[in-house]
């Protein structure tokens, strides 16, 4: 969870098969959970709803939040969610050689549920665009 002013990012998820967005009705495949505080005086526009769904290029809109503001907030999931991409790409491609496919599947949880460490995080993105290069995803 992200604290982004008044508002709480609760979760990310990805929807391969498309959702709308809440607010701008905008087609989006990653749905950012997020809860208005219940003492806000953003809730009379809100029209009460509390809990929305929305693509994150609506963020800083919903909530009046400078671009500065919900990029600072935001970064760190989004430099998550980029990793754990790449990752599930290399794993799908399923050439992973023997001593990085274990790796790969036990930080992957840690790394969607935010608990993986920094350090531990920049080891698999090492390994992760290792991978790459061998499979031809990168130059």
């Amino acid at each position: 969870m992200v604290k982004v002013g008044p508002w709480t990012v609760e979760s990310v998820m990805r929807n391969e098969i498309g959702q709308r967005c809440e607010r701008c009705r905008t087609p989006i495949k990653e749905i950012w959970i997020c809860t208005v505080d219940a003492d806000s005086d953003q809730l009379v526009a809100l029209k009460g709803q509390r809990t929305w769904q929305v693509g994150c290029e609506c963020g800083p809109t919903l909530w009046a939040l400078s671009e500065r503001e919900w990029r600072n907030a935001t970064a760190p999931i989004k430099s998550r969610l980029k990793l754990a991409m790449r990752t599930i790409r290399v794993l799908d491609a399923g050439a992973a050689e023997e001593y990085s496919k274990p790796i790969l599947e036990e930080r992957l949880p840690k790394l969607l549920d935010g608990t993986l460490e920094e350090r531990s995080k920049k080891q698999l993105g090492y390994i992760v665009t290792r991978q790459e290069r061998i499979l031809g995803f990168r130059g």
